[in-house]
């Protein structure tokens, strides 16, 4: 009898390597804050390091690719036109979106402040509202959205504001009831759990920081906004990876992340190191 509960008890212990095979490990690579120079006479045009972060993503031929905001780059304080925001989402489209697509990688976004707010919002929803993923996702990129890949699942929150709405908030409890039964699960926003020396205020409100650390299993929550790369062990259970931006004529980057069978493994990548190999 004693053989017989030792067999079973192994076969519980094994049973996570054995339904997740090395073939359900897979790659999928995180950029963000790619924003847009201005010139002189508010035209603009993609920094350098965006086109060629995109270059060597493709290159490496991940399952996918999240961009987590700050697409484009609507300024505070300016009155852009709406002429000048399309021909933003233009150059971000011919900088990102379509080199991506013609490449057969889906590319996942979510919004963040300078693609929505000071009078962009709508012109946002236009440019997104019609744009299809390859892969089925559930609710909407205008808002909030939740999608699977191998067993593993990606909440897609809309963190460009510091405040989460109620219903945002009730929408994100019963995504956190859900993600019990997957392997791994990956909360993408905007604004992260903290704030930074620049933006000491710009941060996920307390209530939703305690939803997604109410959760009994472990969450790796991706961020992005303050441009630099960090890493915050919240709690044991809720990591923050800050992805750095890839936008900047200094320090560009992305991170690319590797799922093994339940454990999550990322990487930053440094254009700079990159350019030196």
């Amino acid at each position: 009898m004693k053989k017989y509960f030792f067999f079973l008890l192994a076969f519980i212990l094994l049973f996570p390597a054995l339904v997740y095979a090395k073939d359900e490990d897979f790659y999928f690579d995180v950029l963000t804050d790619t924003h847009l120079i201005r010139e002189k006479d508010d035209s603009f045009r993609p920094y350098p390091s965006t086109e060629k972060i995109v270059d060597y993503i493709i290159k490496d031929r991940p399952d996918f690719v999240i961009h987590v905001g700050d697409m484009i780059h609507v300024s505070y304080g300016k009155k852009d036109s709406d002429e000048a925001i399309y021909d933003m989402w233009k150059k971000f489209d011919n900088s990102v979106y379509l080199p991506f697509k013609k490449a057969n990688i889906d590319m996942f976004v979510t919004k963040g402040n300078h693609d929505v707010l000071w009078g962009a919002g709508p012109i946002y929803k236009k440019i997104w509202a019609d744009r299809k993923f390859t892969k089925d996702i559930k609710g909407s990129p205008l808002n909030y959205y939740t999608f699977e890949h191998k067993h593993c699942f990606f909440i897609v929150m809309d963190g460009s504001g510091v405040w989460v709405s109620d219903k945002q908030r009730a929408w994100l409890k019963e995504q956190i009831k859900k993600g019990a039964k997957y392997r791994a699960v990956f909360v993408i926003s905007h604004l992260g759990i903290n704030g930074s020396k620049r933006h000491p205020d710009d941060h996920m409100d307390k209530v939703a920081i305690d939803i997604l650390s109410s959760a009994p299993y472990k969450i790796t929550l991706i961020s992005g906004h303050h441009h630099k790369y960090d890493v915050c062990n919240h709690t044991k259970k809720l990591k923050n990876i800050v992805v750095g931006t890839a936008g900047s004529d200094v320090n560009a980057m992305w991170v690319k992340f590797h799922v093994k069978g339940k454990n999550v493994e990322f990487e930053p990548k440094w254009l700079s190191e990159m350019q030196q190999e």
